[in-house]
């Protein structure tokens, strides 16, 4: 079993889901692959919160409405081996970027890694794992890759 976890990258705000205990891997039985549904579907903070209350509500039978941190804006994110865990916790986490920057990732393993408006990043227990439905990004995400 995994846990995974959405968040909502904003121009003036982050705001993460709960986290979700169970099958969260992107294969086609996983839950995982049903939420990335979900957030491609995303394009405003509403429709975050919403999207997460009703996948909530259809695959684990509550509502729960996801927790808001205001007023925190990441414009980098750096996973750490020592702090993952602490920073993180969830072994999959989905970044969806609804902000008006370029939001740059390094990943465990010292990949850089930007993630544009509009697209959707996921990472495993802090290493890259996909980018979604977006081949362009995903090819210039793999150019940025030190050989």
């Amino acid at each position: 079993m995994t846990n995974g976890t959405a968040i909502m990258l904003g121009t003036a705000k982050t705001v993460m889901s709960c986290e979700f205990s169970d099958f969260m891997y992107l294969n086609p039985n996983g839950f995982g692959r049903v939420l990335l549904d979900y957030l491609e579907r995303t394009r405003t903070e509403i429709g975050f919160i919403d999207s997460i209350s009703r996948f909530t509500q259809e695959y684990f039978g509550r509502g729960e409405t996801p927790i808001c941190y205001p007023v925190k804006r990441f414009r980098r994110i750096v996973f750490k081996d020592k702090t993952y865990r602490r920073d993180w916790f969830s072994d999959f986490l989905f970044f969806l970027n609804l902000g008006a920057y370029t939001v740059r990732f390094v990943d465990r393993d010292g990949k850089r890694l930007d993630l544009l408006p509009g697209e959707i990043m996921v990472f495993y227990l802090g290493r890259f794992y996909s980018l979604s439905h977006n081949f362009k990004a995903y090819e210039r995400a793999l150019e940025s890759v030190p050989a």
